[in-house]
């Protein structure tokens, strides 16, 4: 079941069931709940190898690894965790750094965070937590999937960067043989017919993940790769103006689309003048993923680095406070701003004219790139079609005067960084900056702020 445009609607992805016949292909529960936290205590002593820490952190494993199994988190299930925001991620690690020592002699990965404490905060569901649980389900009328065929090679996904060894994980779960007769909806349901299936809405306590199109699309690439590539071009065409992916993550009860979102970032410590953020919305319509069917583990796997990627971009654009263009939000100001206009001295235009002027807010354009419409003019062959499109988020702002022009800023997701995301910069000349820092306050969701930090540096150097 997925949203789209506000309006539910009920989805198959046409995936194909898949049988398997033969009983030493059919794991226990137990037995994969030890697997996959066989892989992951392999990742966490790569991860920890790699970057030379003790107990590696939690949020940069979510973001260069994989997702971290919690077997029998909620009830007698597999549940994962996808993705945390700084917030969550800071807000454990201050609260459970105490328990350490509980956790010193657990064959469990080990992180910053213990696995205890972690356990424990995440059984309340909390907001910035995106979690999903494996478990098996009747399927609906729409869920008449095709017979299986297996290509492997199709897609790239999934990727374990940090576990050497695991890029083709094939788990295939265990199912009944289900004869044709037996998918006739006048029949009695049976437990032959349960299938098993990805749920994010924790049960039906929450409405799910917001997901782009594109990303939509590349779940079905995991999911049921020829389905989706003969259905790919007609997708596009569907969204009947149903707004952008943008609106049902910042803008969900109000029944308007707008062009364009402005918010304000004001400095904490007031090293530079508060930006003036201005988000253009993509033109990509959007959708809430509340559950997926799957066969085996590999898909589970694939559908999860999507599903993170997706979550990575909805908490950059979460952690400022955004509002339709053409809203003031607060009057008071604009009453403060008109009268500063009024009170012009000599001083000030001196300064205008010199360029040394501080202004009172800083213009910063925000742009999301979407892959749908980038690769628009590019060919459409099978290699296209799978290449992974990792989110970005495009920052332009003026440069300082008297320097004329514009600074960009790219943030992106990027596994292969140490802290899972990359920064570059274009423009802002004679500015010293390292980006290994700015990688750091991106990682502490500071991303929106990094305009300013520019800013800053550029009269510095």
């Amino acid at each position: 079941m997925v949203e789209c445009g506000g309006s539910l609607t009920s989805t198959s992805f046409g995936v194909s069931s898949r049988t398997c016949r033969n009983e030493k292909h059919r794991p226990s529960h137990r037995a994969l709940c030890y697997t996959l936290s066989s892989i992951s205590y392999r990742g966490s002593n790569s991860f920890r190898s790699s970057s030379g820490t003790t107990r590696p952190p939690l949020d940069i494993f979510l973001l260069r690894s994989h997702a971290l199994p919690l077997p029998y988190l909620f009830f007698p299930s597999l549940s994962f965790l996808i993705h945390i925001s700084p917030l969550v991620y800071l807000t454990t690690l201050r609260k459970f750094a105490d328990d350490i020592l509980i956790d010193a002699t657990n064959s469990l990965p080990q992180f910053d965070v213990p696995l205890s404490g972690l356990r424990s905060y995440l059984s309340d569901r909390p907001r910035g937590a995106t979690m999903c649980t494996l478990l098996l389900s009747q399927p609906t009328e729409t869920h008449l999937f095709e017979p299986s065929m297996s290509m492997p090679n199709l897609t790239s996904r999934p990727t374990f960067p940090l576990v050497l060894g695991l890029s083709d994980p094939e788990h295939v779960f265990p199912q009944l043989d289900i004869s044709v007769s037996s998918l006739d909806a006048t029949l009695d349901d049976s437990s032959g017919r349960n299938i098993w299936i990805l749920d994010f809405t924790s049960d039906g306590k929450s409405s799910g993940v917001v997901m782009s199109q594109s990303r939509m699309r590349d779940i079905e690439l995991v999911i049921n790769p020829l389905s989706s590539m003969e259905t790919l071009s007609s997708v596009g065409m569907l969204s009947f103006g149903s707004g952008s992916w943008v609106d049902l993550l910042l803008n969900p009860s109000i029944p308007i689309s707008p062009e364009c979102y402005t918010a304000f970032y004001v400095s904490p410590t007031s090293l530079h003048p508060p930006l003036q953020l201005r988000l253009t919305a993509p033109e990509e319509p959007g959708f809430i993923l509340e559950k997926v069917p799957v066969h085996s583990m590999k898909e589970v796997w694939g559908v999860l680095e999507i599903v993170r990627e997706q979550c990575w971009l909805n908490e950059t654009l979460l952690s400022c406070q955004w509002l339709p263009e053409g809203i003031k939000l607060n009057p008071s100001d604009d009453q403060s701003t008109k009268e500063a206009e009024i009170d012009v001295t000599e001083e000030i235009l001196q300064s205008v004219l010199q360029g040394t002027l501080t202004p009172r807010k800083i213009p910063v354009n925000v742009f999301i790139p979407n892959s749908s419409t980038d690769s628009l003019f590019e060919s459409t062959d099978l290699e296209s079609i799978t290449k992974m499109q990792k989110p970005r988020v495009i920052m332009s702002s003026p440069e300082r005067p008297p320097i004329s022009g514009l600074v960009a800023i790219t943030v992106s997701y990027d596994e292969s960084r140490p802290r899972g995301l990359g920064v570059e910069i274009s423009g802002a000349m004679g500015a010293d900056l390292r980006v290994d820092v700015l990688e750091e306050i991106c990682r502490r969701g500071g991303t929106m702020s990094l305009p300013g930090r520019v800013w800053v540096k550029s009269v510095e150097s």
